[in-house]
């Protein structure tokens, strides 16, 4: 779980109930992101920016509120949100204790799933509010309808990127409890190594087609595996 420490240029404050903290990084990182190959109109591009960093923000918030509501109403546990550089983090601010048995395999699933969740659900939630006001309302909105789709974009891309089964994206815990579910004994281990394997394959993928900074990021999760691999 990679909560980086508070900097004074951090931007605090709550939502809902939980205490929400972003790292100056997260907004570098979003904004690199967004950045055209090609930069023609400036004011265009500054307003593209802004739309897409806005689209970034808000998926990544409601996937940490999924997050956070989880651990609020499965384990009665209260928790803050961080957003940094990589993406966020929901941390508890005391240890959850797992549920036994059957019960304590499907909510740890389910609190991993829970962001994967809200962020779908929000998608499907943009698409039915503009399909209720006009079929064509979703091309033809100009900023706000920018907005929209990006966010919506987001939310899948960023949702079927953590369900991967790399460590420590949220796909990896779901395998970690499927495999220490077969194998208690060898589970951890086991969904690992299946991490690593992953983690490179899909940075292989992304220097392939030229995206480097996709790639880096994965092999860094291959090594974040390989670390705890050693460590169990």
């Amino acid at each position: 779980m990679f909560n980086p420490p508070p900097t004074p240029y951090d931007v605090s404050f709550h939502f809902l109930g939980f205490p929400v903290r972003i790292h100056p990084f997260f907004w570098v990182i979003a904004v690199v992101l967004g950045m055209p190959s090609e930069i023609g109109n400036m004011k265009s591009t500054l307003v593209d920016l802004a739309v897409w960093t806005a689209a970034v923000f808000v998926a990544i918030m409601v996937h940490e509120l999924g997050h956070g509501l989880a651990f609020r109403y499965v384990f009665g546990v209260r928790s803050m949100i961080v957003l940094h550089g990589t993406g966020g983090v929901t941390v508890p601010f005391v240890r959850h204790q797992r549920k036994r048995g059957i019960l304590g395999f499907f909510s740890e699933v389910f609190l991993s799933a829970a962001g994967v969740l809200a962020g779908f659900l929000l998608v499907l939630l943009i698409f039915a509010f503009f399909l209720l006001i006009h079929p064509n309302a979703f091309l033809n909105k100009g900023v706000l309808g920018d907005f929209f789709y990006q966010l919506g974009l987001v939310c899948i891309v960023w949702g079927v990127l953590n369900l991967l089964p790399i460590y420590p994206l949220d796909g990896g815990h779901i395998a970690r409890e499927v495999f220490c579910l077969i194998s208690p004994r060898s589970g951890a281990a086991n969904s690992l190594v299946l991490s690593i394997v992953v983690a490179v394959l899909v940075a292989v993928f992304w220097v392939r087609i030229g995206v480097f900074w996709n790639a880096a990021l994965f092999a860094y999760l291959a090594y974040l595996s390989w670390q705890a691999l050693e460590r169990s």
